[in-house]
Protein backbone atom coordinates (compact mmCIF):
# COMPACT_ATOMS: atom_id res chain seq x y z
CA UNK A 1 0.00 0.00 0.00
CA UNK A 2 1.26 3.45 -0.90
CA UNK A 3 -0.20 6.35 1.03
CA UNK A 4 0.03 9.94 -0.13
CA UNK A 5 -1.60 12.84 1.69
CA UNK A 6 -1.53 16.44 0.47
CA UNK A 7 -1.95 19.51 2.70
CA UNK A 8 -0.95 22.97 1.60
CA UNK A 9 -1.44 26.33 3.33
CA UNK A 10 -0.93 29.42 1.18
CA UNK A 11 -3.23 31.97 2.86
CA UNK A 12 -2.52 32.19 6.59
CA UNK A 13 -4.93 35.07 7.17
CA UNK A 14 -8.00 33.03 6.23
CA UNK A 15 -6.81 29.72 7.65
CA UNK A 16 -9.48 27.80 9.56
CA UNK A 17 -10.02 24.36 11.05
CA UNK A 18 -12.87 22.36 9.54
CA UNK A 19 -14.53 19.16 10.72
CA UNK A 20 -16.13 16.35 8.73
CA UNK A 21 -19.83 16.14 9.58
CA UNK A 22 -20.06 12.52 8.45
CA UNK A 23 -22.34 13.33 5.50
CA UNK A 24 -19.84 14.51 2.91
CA UNK A 25 -19.65 18.14 4.08
CA UNK A 26 -17.22 20.14 6.21
CA UNK A 27 -18.17 22.32 9.20
CA UNK A 28 -16.21 25.54 9.78
CA UNK A 29 -14.73 25.61 13.31
CA UNK A 30 -12.83 28.81 12.47
CA UNK A 31 -9.96 29.42 14.88
CA UNK A 32 -7.33 32.01 15.78
CA UNK A 33 -3.93 31.83 14.08
CA UNK A 34 -0.60 32.84 15.55
CA UNK A 35 1.17 35.74 13.88
CA UNK A 36 3.80 33.43 12.41
CA UNK A 37 1.16 31.69 10.32
CA UNK A 38 0.38 34.97 8.60
CA UNK A 39 3.83 36.44 8.34
CA UNK A 40 6.51 33.77 7.99
CA UNK A 41 7.51 32.73 4.45
CA UNK A 42 6.73 29.06 5.05
CA UNK A 43 3.46 29.81 6.87
CA UNK A 44 4.50 27.84 9.94
CA UNK A 45 2.79 28.35 13.25
CA UNK A 46 -0.34 27.20 15.07
CA UNK A 47 -4.09 27.65 14.99
CA UNK A 48 -6.43 27.44 17.99
CA UNK A 49 -10.09 26.56 17.65
CA UNK A 50 -13.05 26.64 20.01
CA UNK A 51 -14.46 23.85 22.15
CA UNK A 52 -16.14 20.93 20.39
CA UNK A 53 -17.91 17.89 21.78
CA UNK A 54 -17.53 15.21 19.09
CA UNK A 55 -14.57 13.86 17.15
CA UNK A 56 -14.12 12.88 13.49
CA UNK A 57 -11.82 13.94 10.64
CA UNK A 58 -10.28 17.41 10.80
CA UNK A 59 -8.43 19.42 8.14
CA UNK A 60 -7.44 22.95 7.14
CA UNK A 61 -9.87 25.16 5.22
CA UNK A 62 -10.13 28.72 3.95
CA UNK A 63 -12.70 31.11 5.48
CA UNK A 64 -13.00 33.05 2.22
CA UNK A 65 -13.37 29.96 0.04
CA UNK A 66 -9.95 30.68 -1.40
CA UNK A 67 -6.68 28.84 -1.82
CA UNK A 68 -6.23 26.76 1.32
CA UNK A 69 -7.25 23.43 -0.20
CA UNK A 70 -8.35 20.56 1.96
CA UNK A 71 -6.35 17.36 1.46
CA UNK A 72 -7.07 14.72 -1.11
CA UNK A 73 -6.04 11.56 0.71
CA UNK A 74 -4.97 8.52 -1.29
CA UNK A 75 -5.60 5.31 0.59
CA UNK A 76 -3.71 3.30 -2.05
CA UNK A 77 -2.19 3.60 -5.53
CA UNK A 78 -1.04 0.50 -7.42
CA UNK A 79 -0.09 -0.69 -10.90
CA UNK A 80 -0.92 -4.36 -11.50
CA UNK A 81 0.37 -6.37 -14.46
CA UNK A 82 -2.46 -8.30 -16.15
CA UNK A 83 -1.21 -10.36 -19.11
CA UNK A 84 -0.40 -7.81 -21.86
CA UNK A 85 -1.54 -4.67 -20.05
CA UNK A 86 -1.21 -2.79 -16.78
CA UNK A 87 -4.19 -1.92 -14.59
CA UNK A 88 -3.67 1.24 -12.55
CA UNK A 89 -5.96 1.34 -9.54
CA UNK A 90 -6.32 3.87 -6.74
CA UNK A 91 -8.59 4.58 -3.80
CA UNK A 92 -9.17 8.00 -2.24
CA UNK A 93 -10.13 8.28 1.39
CA UNK A 94 -11.41 11.87 1.24
CA UNK A 95 -11.77 14.48 -1.50
CA UNK A 96 -12.64 18.16 -1.47
CA UNK A 97 -13.13 20.18 -4.66
CA UNK A 98 -11.32 17.51 -6.67
CA UNK A 99 -11.79 17.85 -10.43
CA UNK A 100 -9.98 15.01 -12.19
CA UNK A 101 -6.94 12.74 -12.22
CA UNK A 102 -4.35 12.40 -14.97
CA UNK A 103 -2.78 8.95 -15.05
CA UNK A 104 0.83 9.38 -16.20
CA UNK A 105 3.51 6.87 -17.21
CA UNK A 106 7.28 7.05 -17.63
CA UNK A 107 10.05 4.77 -18.85
CA UNK A 108 12.74 6.39 -16.72
CA UNK A 109 10.95 8.04 -13.78
CA UNK A 110 11.79 11.53 -15.07
CA UNK A 111 9.81 12.22 -18.26
CA UNK A 112 6.09 11.45 -17.98
CA UNK A 113 3.33 11.09 -20.58
CA UNK A 114 -0.41 11.34 -19.98
CA UNK A 115 -2.26 8.01 -20.28
CA UNK A 116 -5.84 8.86 -19.41
CA UNK A 117 -7.97 11.53 -17.75
CA UNK A 118 -10.35 10.23 -15.07
CA UNK A 119 -13.09 12.38 -13.53
CA UNK A 120 -12.94 12.75 -9.74
CA UNK A 121 -15.76 12.63 -7.21
CA UNK A 122 -15.53 16.33 -6.33
CA UNK A 123 -16.40 16.09 -2.65
CA UNK A 124 -16.38 12.89 -0.65
CA UNK A 125 -15.68 11.64 2.87
CA UNK A 126 -16.00 7.97 1.88
CA UNK A 127 -13.67 5.68 -0.04
CA UNK A 128 -13.82 6.15 -3.82
CA UNK A 129 -12.29 3.58 -6.18
CA UNK A 130 -10.81 4.47 -9.59
CA UNK A 131 -9.05 2.53 -12.32
CA UNK A 132 -7.38 2.91 -15.70
CA UNK A 133 -5.87 0.41 -18.16
CA UNK A 134 -2.59 1.01 -20.01
CA UNK A 135 -1.78 -1.43 -22.86
CA UNK A 136 1.87 -0.35 -23.11
CA UNK A 137 3.10 -1.61 -19.76
CA UNK A 138 5.74 1.05 -19.13
CA UNK A 139 7.50 0.97 -15.79
CA UNK A 140 6.61 4.05 -13.73
CA UNK A 141 3.14 5.42 -13.02
CA UNK A 142 1.80 8.33 -10.98
CA UNK A 143 -1.39 10.36 -10.60
CA UNK A 144 -1.60 14.08 -11.22
CA UNK A 145 -4.67 15.21 -9.29
CA UNK A 146 -6.32 18.53 -10.19
CA UNK A 147 -8.58 20.60 -7.95
CA UNK A 148 -11.43 22.69 -9.34
CA UNK A 149 -9.29 25.82 -8.98
CA UNK A 150 -6.56 24.37 -11.21
CA UNK A 151 -4.17 23.43 -8.41
CA UNK A 152 -2.56 20.02 -8.87
CA UNK A 153 -0.61 17.52 -6.79
CA UNK A 154 1.25 14.29 -7.54
CA UNK A 155 0.83 10.91 -5.94
CA UNK A 156 3.74 8.65 -5.10
CA UNK A 157 5.34 6.66 -7.90
CA UNK A 158 4.36 3.04 -8.46
CA UNK A 159 6.31 0.70 -10.72
CA UNK A 160 5.73 -2.38 -12.85
CA UNK A 161 7.58 -3.99 -15.76
CA UNK A 162 6.79 -6.89 -18.10
CA UNK A 163 10.38 -8.05 -18.43
CA UNK A 164 12.00 -7.44 -15.05
CA UNK A 165 11.02 -10.69 -13.37
CA UNK A 166 13.13 -12.92 -15.60
CA UNK A 167 16.00 -10.45 -16.19
CA UNK A 168 16.88 -9.28 -12.68
CA UNK A 169 16.37 -10.53 -9.15
CA UNK A 170 16.45 -8.41 -5.98
CA UNK A 171 17.02 -10.37 -2.77
CA UNK A 172 16.44 -10.66 0.09
CA UNK A 173 13.13 -8.85 -0.28
CA UNK A 174 12.03 -7.58 2.24
CA UNK A 175 15.50 -6.57 3.37
CA UNK A 176 16.95 -5.38 6.65
CA UNK A 177 18.92 -2.64 4.87
CA UNK A 178 21.21 -4.50 2.49
CA UNK A 179 20.25 -6.46 -0.64
CA UNK A 180 21.67 -8.01 -3.80
CA UNK A 181 20.93 -7.29 -7.47
CA UNK A 182 21.40 -10.31 -9.72
CA UNK A 183 21.35 -9.95 -13.51
CA UNK A 184 20.35 -12.65 -15.98
CA UNK A 185 21.91 -12.66 -19.45
CA UNK A 186 24.27 -9.71 -19.20
CA UNK A 187 27.22 -9.95 -21.60
CA UNK A 188 30.63 -10.11 -19.86
CA UNK A 189 32.44 -6.83 -20.33
CA UNK A 190 29.22 -4.84 -20.63
CA UNK A 191 28.38 -1.98 -18.31
CA UNK A 192 25.72 -2.50 -15.63
CA UNK A 193 24.07 0.62 -14.19
CA UNK A 194 22.06 0.51 -10.96
CA UNK A 195 19.85 3.43 -9.91
CA UNK A 196 17.85 3.45 -6.66
CA UNK A 197 14.95 5.87 -6.10
CA UNK A 198 12.39 6.36 -3.36
CA UNK A 199 8.67 6.18 -4.15
CA UNK A 200 8.54 9.93 -4.73
CA UNK A 201 11.05 9.57 -7.55
CA UNK A 202 14.01 11.08 -5.67
CA UNK A 203 17.34 9.52 -6.64
CA UNK A 204 18.93 7.85 -3.62
CA UNK A 205 21.94 6.16 -5.15
CA UNK A 206 23.51 5.21 -8.49
CA UNK A 207 26.38 2.87 -9.36
CA UNK A 208 28.03 1.41 -12.47
CA UNK A 209 29.96 -1.85 -12.74
CA UNK A 210 31.58 -3.88 -15.56
CA UNK A 211 30.09 -7.39 -15.78
CA UNK A 212 32.46 -10.36 -15.55
CA UNK A 213 29.70 -13.00 -15.63
CA UNK A 214 26.30 -13.27 -17.33
CA UNK A 215 24.73 -13.73 -13.89
CA UNK A 216 26.47 -10.78 -12.24
CA UNK A 217 25.58 -10.08 -8.60
CA UNK A 218 25.89 -6.56 -7.20
CA UNK A 219 25.64 -6.16 -3.44
CA UNK A 220 24.16 -3.07 -1.84
CA UNK A 221 26.95 -3.28 0.72
CA UNK A 222 28.99 -1.50 -1.93
CA UNK A 223 26.15 1.05 -2.33
CA UNK A 224 25.04 1.95 1.18
CA UNK A 225 22.73 0.73 3.95
CA UNK A 226 19.19 1.85 3.20
CA UNK A 227 16.74 3.22 5.74
CA UNK A 228 13.32 1.54 6.15
CA UNK A 229 10.98 2.21 3.25
CA UNK A 230 10.06 1.16 -0.28
CA UNK A 231 12.59 1.75 -3.05
CA UNK A 232 12.54 1.36 -6.82
CA UNK A 233 15.63 -0.24 -8.34
CA UNK A 234 16.41 0.46 -12.00
CA UNK A 235 19.03 -1.82 -13.60
CA UNK A 236 20.32 -1.13 -17.12
CA UNK A 237 22.46 -3.50 -19.22
CA UNK A 238 22.56 -4.74 -22.83
CA UNK A 239 20.85 -1.43 -23.79
CA UNK A 240 17.70 -2.41 -21.85
CA UNK A 241 16.31 -1.23 -18.53
CA UNK A 242 14.65 -3.37 -15.86
CA UNK A 243 12.81 -2.36 -12.72
CA UNK A 244 11.88 -3.89 -9.42
CA UNK A 245 10.81 -2.81 -5.93
CA UNK A 246 12.65 -3.51 -2.71
CA UNK A 247 11.13 -3.19 0.76
CA UNK A 248 13.54 -2.31 3.56
CA UNK A 249 12.24 -2.98 7.07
Amino acid sequence: MVVAEFDRVTDGTNLAIVKDNGAGAWLDLSGTTTSSVCSSPDLSGSILSGTFTSFSKFAFGNKSGGINPLPVEFLSVEAVQEEEQVDIKWITETEFNSDYFLVQRSKDGYVFQDVQKVAAAGNSSTHKKYSCTDPEGVSYYRLKQYDLNGTYFYSNLVVTDFHSRSSIAIYPNPSSGEFNVKTNGVKPGNLISVLVKDVLGKEIYSKQQIAVDENEVLSSQSFRTFLPGVYIVLVTFNNKSYHSKIVVK
